[in-house]
């Protein structure tokens, strides 16, 4: 906001700084209602800003500036669309603007709110720093109350326990209970969070779709009447998305949790579906191909976090590409680990829809024998009245006939019931492993198997020593408590093999992601946690240690 001196019918504002921001709606960690970015969509296109209380008379220039960061991992690439309003204040106050910004002149290409990446801001890295500098002017509170107290409420929460399934998708999570870890944790054992992975960045891409077909001006309904009367009839998750809500028609699907993305006659499908057969098994593990190389248009392709990390070092707190840290097959075989990106020269196609959809379908959902255009199948168990037995549209092919329209309607919502099974076995038996493991210790299986080996064989050579001391009669008898060496070290790694916890690593704030790799312990429930399991684990082996090495120090020496 900039006060016109001389009013605006010829003010420039390109002079001075004299631009003040007064209100910015940026990424808040506890916003659950929907996603960061979308609010004004999910508003009706409308954003409300309240005039600072007590502001002197005349006339001001309100401008009001969106930022589109969807390429903004490209130097220049950050859009921004600015718009101004001229504001006349009567019976106003003696309060003026303070100094701030100039403009144009205040952004710069490389400032980090302009070249930046949209998956490094999530409540575990919550440090994106907006353009124009901070709010400066006193004004009514960004959020109101409700959404501050939902903010305090969801941050005391997350210091007195441990964060449930649906915020470690959504990435509010840190180390070494957050995504990245646990999808290495689970690659090479199933396929349903690849699968879930997948799917969600194919929603991704409808949504990206149904809003190209919006900014073009046209309706849903105009452009694809088909997927407007199913969705009017079934309902759909993109429900906010498409206008249909506004309308009153269609089932209404909050599109902001996982766990609320069914209609009622959905989740009583699954409920009668059952998790009784979670634990059969989820499918065949094996080599991975790069999901971001599905068949797409010429102009379009969804672009994964590993082709923006290419070009610039990673800033997330855990990141998906870590040099040195991750292991080799991760950084080939994952290509849809964080929300999609979609960096075209132009708009995408109901094809290109098509080809995500019939990507997954093959590589998931098709058995093997039927598996075409892919040199693996990796299919998932799924319930029988949620397994998909056929895909009868083609990528290559416009759908012509009157089923095959029915068919393509159907492409936006056709794997949600068959993602929430997933999140749901996921839930109820991966996700509690995972929080075993991860918030109750901090070694890997392979980590853990190591220090046993190594305890037994250190535990053999003190006992050895031991007895060799006491029938050699060595003297003085004090070169005993030496022994304590040995069996501290065998102690110890017996100890963490048993607890699959390193009580040096803890005091370090260290976790292993892979075998003999760390990264820090941020999240602050766990860190307490791992350390008084820690403080523990140090008792108990300082007491074996104390035991054992008094035990071998009192034995008389009797020579052999």
């Amino acid at each position: 906001m900039a006060k016109c001196p001389n009013g605006c019918a010829t003010f420039k504002g390109d002079t001075g700084n004299i631009w003040v921001k007064i209100d910015q709606d940026v990424y808040h960690p506890a916003r659950t209602a929907m996603p960061w970015g979308e609010n004004i969509l999910h508003n009706g296109g409308k954003y409300s800003v309240v005039i600072p209380a007590g502001l002197a008379n005349g006339e001001y220039i309100l401008r009001h500036e969106i930022l589109g960061l969807h390429v903004a991992f490209n130097s220049m690439g950050a859009q921004f669309y600015p718009n101004c309003v001229q504001v006349k204040v009567q019976n106003g106050g003696s309060k003026t603007l303070p100094a701030g910004i100039a403009l144009p002149g205040a952004y710069k290409p490389t400032d980090r709110g302009i070249l930046t990446q949209l998956w490094w801001f999530t409540p575990s890295n919550n440090t994106y720093v907006a353009p124009g500098g901070a709010v400066t002017f006193p004004l009514l509170s960004v959020m109101d109350d409700d959404e501050k107290r939902q903010q305090d409420d969801w941050a005391n929460s997350r210091k007195n326990r441990l964060p449930s399934f649906t915020e470690v998708l959504s990435r509010r999570t840190r180390p070494p209970v957050d995504l990245f870890i646990l999808f290495l944790q689970r690659e090479g054992a199933e396929d349903i969070l690849d699968f879930w992975l997948d799917v969600q960045q194919h929603e991704n891409l409808c949504r990206a779709y149904f809003k190209d077909v919006r900014k073009s001006g046209r309706t849903i309904k105009e452009d694809w009447p088909q997927y407007w009367d199913y969705a009017r009839r079934r309902g759909s998750i993109y429900g906010t998305v498409v206008g249909l809500n506004a309308d009153g028609g269609g089932t209404k699907r909050s599109t902001a949790s996982t766990g609320e993305l069914l209609t009622e006659q959905d989740k009583r499908n699954l409920a009668a579906a059952g998790p009784s057969d979670e634990k059969a098994g989820y499918g065949r593990r094996s080599t991975s191909p790069r999901p971001g190389t599905a068949a797409l248009s010429e102009h379009t392709r969804v672009a994964s976090p590993n082709d923006a990390y290419d070009k610039e070092q990673p800033r997330s707190t855990t990141p998906f590409s870590l040099s040195g840290r991750t292991p080799t097959l991760f950084n080939m075989r994952r290509a849809s680990r964080a929300p999609t990106v979609i960096p075209r020269s132009a708009a995408i196609t109901r094809m290109d829809l098509i080809a995500s959809a019939e990507r997954i379908f093959y590589r998931y959902l098709s058995p093997a024998g039927n598996t075409v255009n892919s040199p693996e199948n990796h299919e998932i168990y799924l319930p029988p009245s949620l397994r998909i037995h056929s895909f009868p549209l083609n990528s290559s092919q416009e759908p012509r006939t009157q089923a095959e329209l029915s068919m393509m309607a159907q492409i936006p919502d056709i794997f949600h019931a068959q993602k929430e099974y997933c999140f749901r076995a996921m839930e109820q038996d991966a996700f509690p492993r995972f929080l075993r493991s991860k918030a109750f210790g901090n070694l890997t299986p392979i980590s853990a198997l190591v220090r046993l080996i190594t305890g037994l064989i250190t535990l053999w050579i003190g006992l050895a020593a031991g007895f060799s001391l006491i029938f050699l009669d060595v003297h003085p008898k004090s070169k005993r408590f030496f022994l304590f060496i040995p069996f501290a070290i065998a102690i110890l790694c017996l100890v963490s093999h048993q607890y699959e916890l390193d009580p040096i690593l803890v005091f370090l704030g260290q976790s292993e992601t892979t075998p003999f790799r760390t990264l820090t312990i941020r999240e602050p429930y766990v860190k307490k946690l791992l350390l008084g399991r820690a403080i523990w684990v140090s008792v108990l082996v300082a007491a074996f240690v104390t035991a054992l090495t008094m035990i071998f120090w009192a034995v008389p020496g009797h020579r052999l």
